[in-house]
């Protein structure tokens, strides 16, 4: 028997036998300890009571007390006569278990962290790690019979039903899987693994979730401040003029303060009887600048316009009339004096007096219109330029008028609804022309949608510069956005900045009110780039509905197509962008192309030059427009051939 036994622990130390866990090795440990303490188990005789009971003579109680003659604990100690128990081992009358053997089995098992079940002769023999071999749980009956109590272990026949049992000799033995084989331990740890993983989800599912509100939220305040937004855009103006007005005014007035200071001291130095100090050039003498005009309207129960540029159409919404009017002069030398002074009829009122720089001509505060302009510019300023300007009245467009003149009919009860203003230098001993352009020589307008982009746009702007010449980019306001510094560049060098709606909008598939704010946002993103707003738009694909046509005069803008369409989108062939334009292009003419392809600009490098040597100047569509009849806020202009 003990060579059998040495044998199977040496096959158990050679086994690669499943582990438990330190946290399961203390719960098997507490287990056998507590099955000790509640039962017991008669010698003799033999009727089972409930644990903790005395069974009389014989009997021995469980928690480690003497209870008759010669009786001792069950724990390796002698029990009756002669009789010795070993947990796990038989014990029945005649045999001897070995104390000294169940203390190495005992020290061994408490070392080793392993499960072992193994059958050998006696069927269920088990030894576990629990510190015990084989141990008698509870109460041992050393007769026959049958044991249903748990904790019990039958010393001699009978049958065992109760969970965790060892069986001495005989019997047979059902154990309930209190030792873990490899198949329970890996279902164990599959199961350890899947609740962590259904954790891990429940976590995961959780944060999507509060992500998701997050983002819903953020969602509900952007709409609600573009919603916001877009019902104040007409009415915020005042203020952002006022700002704009007080900011050039404060710059002029330095200029001016500057240039007092200079000839107060020269004056002194004359007074004084020394020899004034050599006066340098002015920076212009040799080179005068070109210098344009901004300028922006009052409309009556609307608010101040943005400025708008140079040769620019400054006009009322339909239905509605302009009360108050301002100008100022843009790109004008710090060195170079004077500014613009202008003057309005105000209806009942008549002429006012006049003003300067951008302060208010006639009564935004009130409700009559202005009948009648005129202008004027000072000091050196008007001594190299001419300020030139129209109106709009009675739906017409008045002949271009300077320096002093009266456009407009005053006294008639005609209002003005438009106003143009192009500063320009003198022509000495000609005539001048708006936007220097002469309006006897054939003219194009190119123009150039969906931009501006990183590459082709500043390449074309670079080929316009150098070849003295200007066109109109009608921008989609998120692009304007990414490319501000652009579009200020386009404004700089005389192009026209213009309204392709914010995100490539068609007018036929949108309601009135997006398409409104589509064009305000639009307008706000150029303004905030370059200082002046767009005056023209284009529908995007050149769809057009009565009700987008009736928002774009409500806010007095006219919308441009083309007379050239180049196709350059589709082909994305400079040579055949080229050759269409050469082949096409007369005196009028509005050319669409696209500043978002690289082979629109190896186009354009070739034609700007080319149409120029052909005799053509390139302006934009506000210039071309100017000397055509103009346009009319709500219409739809494609060409302007001469009259």
């Amino acid at each position: 028997m003990e060579r059998e036994r040495s044998t199977v622990r040496r096959n158990s130390a050679e086994r690669n036998w499943p582990t438990l866990s330190p946290t399961e090795q203390s719960n098997r440990v507490a287990g056998g300890k507590s099955g000790q303490k509640n039962g017991r188990s008669a010698v003799g005789g033999g009727t089972k009571k409930k644990a903790g009971e005395g069974g009389g003579s014989g009997q021995k109680r469980a928690a480690g007390e003497k209870t008759g003659s010669g009786q001792k604990r069950a724990a390796g100690e002698r029990s009756g006569s002669g009789q010795r128990k070993a947990s796990g081992e038989r014990s029945g009358s005649g045999q001897k278990k070995a104390v000294g053997e169940g203390s190495r089995q005992l020290k061994k098992a408490q070392s080793q962290p392993e499960v072992m079940t193994i059958r050998s002769g006696m069927r269920g023999t088990a030894y576990t790690n629990s510190g015990q071999e084989g141990r008698n749980q509870g109460y041992s009956r050393a007769t026959g019979g049958q044991n249903r109590v748990q904790g019990h272990s039958t010393a001699a026949g009978g049958r065992n039903r109760a969970q965790g049992y060892s069986a001495a000799a005989g019997g047979q033995r059902r154990v309930s899987s209190r030792y873990l084989g490899e198949d329970e331990l890996r279902r164990m740890q599959n199961r350890h693994t899947q609740n962590r993983k259904t954790s891990q989800e429940k976590r995961r599912h959780s944060a999507r979730r509060s992500r998701h509100l997050i983002y819903a939220g953020m969602a509900a305040v952007c709409v609600l401040v573009l919603f916001l937004a877009a019902g104040r855009i007409g009415k915020r103006n005042s203020a952002e003029a006022s700002g704009q007005s007080d900011m050039i005014l404060a710059e002029n007035k330095k200029t001016t303060d500057g240039t007092d200071l200079e000839a107060a001291n020269v004056s002194d130095t004359g007074e004084r009887g020394t020899a004034p100090p050599d006066i340098p050039a002015k920076s212009w003498t040799n080179h005068l600048p070109d210098i344009g005009a901004m300028y922006g309207i009052y409309v009556n129960q609307v608010g101040w316009s943005h400025f708008f540029a140079d040769n620019s159409y400054c006009m009322a919404p339909v239905n509605q009339f302009i009360t108050a009017f301002r100008a100022t002069v843009h790109n004008q030398p710090e060195d170079m004096t004077g500014t613009i002074a202008y003057r309005v009829n105000l209806s009942g009122s008549g002429w006012l007096d006049w003003v300067e720089d951008a302060r208010e001509g006639g009564s935004s505060q009130g409700a009559m219109p202005l009948e009648a302009v005129s202008m004027k510019l000072t000091g050196e300023l008007g001594e190299n330029y001419d300020v030139l300007y129209s109106v709009l009245q009675n739906q017409q467009w008045t002949d271009w008028m300077k320096n002093g003149e009266e456009a407009g009919v005053s006294g008639a009860g005609l209002r003005l609804d438009g106003i143009r203003i192009s500063i320009v230098k003198k022509n000495e001993g000609g005539n001048t022309y708006a936007g220097n352009i002469d309006p006897t020589k054939p003219m194009l307008a190119l123009t150039y949608d969906d931009g501006p982009s990183v590459h082709a746009t500043p390449r074309i702007l670079a080929a316009l510069e150098k070849y003295n010449s200007r066109a109109t980019f009608f921008m989609v306001g998120k692009q304007a956005e990414k490319r501000m510094d652009v579009v200020k560049k386009m404004e700089e060098l005389g192009c026209e900045v213009a309204n392709h709606t914010y995100d490539h909008t068609l007018m036929t598939k949108v309601p009135p009110e997006e398409l409104a704010s589509q064009l305000a946002r639009t307008n706000q993103v150029v303004s905030d780039a370059c200082g002046v707003s767009p005056v023209l738009m284009r529908p995007c694909g050149g769809a057009r509905s009565e009700a987008g046509m009736n928002i774009v005069g409500a806010i007095s803008m006219p919308a441009v197509l083309w007379s050239i369409d180049t196709l350059d989108w589709k082909t994305r062939d400079a040579q055949t962008t080229i050759q269409t334009v050469l082949e096409q292009a007369k005196d009028g003419d509005i050319i669409l192309m696209h500043d978002l392809y690289e082979t629109t600009a190896d186009a354009s490098e070739v034609l700007i030059p080319e149409l120029v040597n052909r005799g053509f100047q390139l302006v934009t569509v506000s210039e071309l427009a100017s000397y055509r009849g103009g346009m009319l806020p709500g219409h739809t202009y494609s060409r302007f051939r001469p009259q």
